[in-house]
């Protein structure tokens, strides 16, 4: 049983219709209705009634409503745990990303993708990436990696049977205002 049912449920109270929670759910109005079939399925018993005026909760699909309601109020909760902790805020330049990023922006507009493309970046240490990598967790990591690294990194990636493709070589400099906190952990 998945969270997104209680959504799609809610939205189906809302909009009154199958075709018009599917559109403002953004999927198709015959895999919103196999999702609840499949719900209903599952949890043994009908939970709504279709007819021409639209879809109607029925007694047990009214309590199912409920628990949907809560359900979603707890998931928000759940995501607003971690919005309390004490924010650190960086402006960080990073001179020629473009130099560094291009490589990745040319991989990917070489591509023909028939769908939109969804990107998420991660911020990960170089270990904890290419364990991501291995387990199949994340498809690809674009690493920064300082020279000395490089030997342990490229056999690791050949003992785990991962493509290591080196882009481009760079150096860095980091430079900071004077008095800036950071200069205490350099």
């Amino acid at each position: 049983m998945k969270l997104e049912v209680f959504e799609y449920l809610i939205a189906i109270e809302k909009f009154g219709s199958l075709n018009k929670a599917a559109t403002n759910l953004y999927v198709s109005q015959p895999n919103l209705s196999n999702v609840i079939k499949s719900f209903e399925n599952e949890i043994g018993y009908k939970i709504i009634y279709r007819n021409h005026q639209g879809v109607q909760f029925i007694d047990k699909g009214k309590q199912v409503l409920m628990i949907a309601h809560n359900m979603v109020k707890e998931k928000e909760k759940l995501m607003k745990i971690n919005l309390n902790h004490q924010k650190v805020s960086l402006k960080i330049s990073i001179g020629n990303g473009d130099y560094a990023l291009k490589p990745i922006y040319h991989i990917l507009n070489q591509q023909s993708f028939q769908d939109e493309i969804n990107i998420t970046i991660l911020n990960l240490a170089v270990w904890d990436a290419l364990e991501s990598l291995y387990q199949q967790t994340i498809d690809l990591a674009y690493l920064i990696i300082p020279a000395f690294m490089k030997k342990e990194m490229m056999a690791y990636c050949q003992n785990h049977h991962l493509l290591f493709n080196q882009l481009k070589e760079l150096t860095y400099q980091i430079n900071l205002r004077q008095n800036h906190p950071l200069f205490d952990h350099l």
